[in-house]
């Protein structure tokens, strides 16, 4: 499978994806084109696209930063990882007296 990288030119960032994916309608409107590096591994394309001065993000952070294009005030990252503990009627914990 081949990747290629997407990036933003004004803020100078970039993503891999599979050279399948292309830049949607919302990532062409504010900009982004793709950075003709084709390569057979994820970690090939990373390595050029970070020779190129650009600073690599992932899926999450790509999406925020086209989100945030889109609404200048929205928080990046609203992702969180829950605490609660969710179990199961087996796993009570009952006193035992």
């Amino acid at each position: 499978m081949l990747y290629h990288a997407i990036y933003h030119p004004p803020t100078h960032q970039a993503v891999v994806r599979p050279a399948d994916h292309g830049v949607s309608d919302n990532e062409w409107r504010h900009g982004c084109r793709i950075l003709p590096i084709y390569a057979p591994s994820t970690t090939r394309v990373s390595d050029l696209v970070l020779d190129c001065c650009y600073y690599l993000l992932d899926n999450h952070q790509w999406s925020d930063l086209i989100a945030s294009l889109d609404d200048p005030g929205l928080v990046l990252s609203n992702r969180f990882i829950s605490t609660r503990v969710v179990r199961d009627k087996w796993d009570s914990d009952r006193p035992i007296y």
